[in-house]
């Protein structure tokens, strides 16, 4: 616990000694009750394989993306950056039974990566993702292979001008229940609303918002 608190300290924004500029390789760790809250990263720091148990708070700025590869929550996670940006991977990561893992993404923007894919979810999962899209490069979030065994999900999308950017993928889903995602998508000025204006999509292995839509 002393590790974690001081690593917390040193990467604060007004921290007297930053370590913010370092790399971080948290690969494999186990965390209890870890706050990162109002921390800063300025590189991309490196959760593939770690376990989250008790409370945790990743409430920090990720300058360069995050890595959650196979990660694990056997407690409960937040997960809310104040600044996000390049890959955010959450690929594989498994939420155990009990558990519970909440995201609140408000700072993805053109050109930036999510991806769930293949997750395993036995636990609870609430997410929110509120984005402008803008021109240039697309905003892409990618759900693909999600296997829910008995938890839930509940994820909210709102994205200004989804309706020329098809960017969700949630495809080849499993689920012991129907899962649900709510898709919000605000119009610019005069423009009608899109295709997936307002949708839920019911989720059980088949119904996919986004380019190539079906079920």
């Amino acid at each position: 616990m002393s590790v974690q608190r001081t690593i917390a300290h040193h990467l604060m924004p007004d921290a007297t000694v930053s370590w913010s500029d370092l790399e971080f390789d948290f690969g494999g760790a186990v965390f209890s009750d870890l706050n990162l809250y109002g921390a800063v990263f300025q590189h991309r720091p490196d959760f593939n394989g770690a376990t989250f148990r008790g409370f945790s708070s990743l409430g920090a700025t990720f300058s360069s993306g995050l890595a959650m590869t196979a990660a694990r929550v056997e407690g409960e996670l937040s997960l809310s950056p104040k600044k996000f940006g390049g890959l955010m991977s959450m690929d594989k990561l498994v939420i155990a039974s009990g558990a519970k893992m909440t995201f609140h993404y408000t700072s993805l923007g053109p050109g930036q990566l999510l991806t769930m894919n293949a997750m395993r979810i036995a636990g609870r999962l609430d997410g929110t993702i509120v984005a402008p899209a803008t021109d240039g490069e697309l905003l892409h979030i990618s759900a693909d292979d999600v296997c829910v065994e008995g938890g839930y999900v509940d994820l909210r999308v709102g994205i200004r001008g989804l309706n020329d950017n098809p960017f969700l993928f949630a495809r080849g889903w499993t689920a012991t229940h129907p899962q649900r995602i709510y898709v919000e998508s605000a119009a610019g000025a005069g423009d009608p609303p899109g295709p997936y204006a307002n949708a839920v999509f019911n989720l059980n292995g088949s119904a996919v918002a986004g380019d190539g839509a079906s079920g």
